[in-house]
């Protein structure tokens, strides 16, 4: 049997998961070209990772990433700190305790 254990993801966690690779692997989201991967509208994809803005604006004026409506890359600087960037996407660290590590 090749699967002894598994783990079983909802569509949510799965879009998620991809968004957060996305960006700790590459450092770059190119929306229109995720949401066609992943066979879901760019309104729906931004909807589910919690596409925030004021966020990410505030992240781009202290020089971490840039970003429009079509992309976000995070920049040299904001490589080093690329978990601050990931967080900003996974709806499950804005709700219920704080079982995850701190970044600096």
């Amino acid at each position: 049997m090749p699967i002894e254990k598994g783990l079983i993801v909802s569509e949510q966690q799965g879009i998620v998961r991809e968004v957060i690779n996305q960006i700790m692997c590459n450092h770059y989201i190119h929306w229109e070209n995720l949401a066609a991967y992943l066979n879901i509208s760019e309104h729906k994809l931004k909807a589910t990772v919690c596409y925030d803005e004021i966020k990410l604006k505030t992240l781009a004026d202290d020089g971490l990433l840039r970003f429009d409506d079509k992309h976000l890359e995070a920049t040299t600087t904001g490589a080093v700190l690329i978990r601050n960037i990931a967080a900003l996407f996974d709806p499950m660290l804005e709700t219920g305790e704080k079982r995850y590590s701190k970044t600096v």
